[in-house]
C-alpha cells in the first residue's frame, strides 16, 4: 500500500492508493484533508496506509491524526 502528502493552498492532504478502477483501468486514490501542518499529514498517511493494509475502509473525511 502506498501513500504520500500533497500541499494545496494552505492545507496538506494525505493521499492513499486505493486500487485500480475496473472500468477505466486508472489508479484510484483517496484524498483526506490533514490541516495546515505537514507533520499531521505525514502521521495521517501512516495511519491510513496501516488501516488499509488491515482491510479497513479509508474514509474521505478528515480523521483525528493525533
Amino acid at each position: 500500500m502506498r501513500g504520500y502528502v500533497v500541499k494545496k493552498g494552505k492545507s496538506y492532504y494525505a493521499v492513499v492508493y486505493d486500487g485500480v478502477d475496473p472500468g477505466t483501468g486508472k489508479e484510484k486514490r483517496k484524498w483526506v484533508s490533514a490541516g495546515p501542518r505537514r507533520s499531521d499529514a505525514e502521521k495521517l498517511v501512516t495511519d491510513l496506509v496501516k488501516r488499509r493494509n488491515q482491510g479497513v475502509s479509508v474514509a474521505t473525511e478528515k480523521l483525528d491524526a493525533g
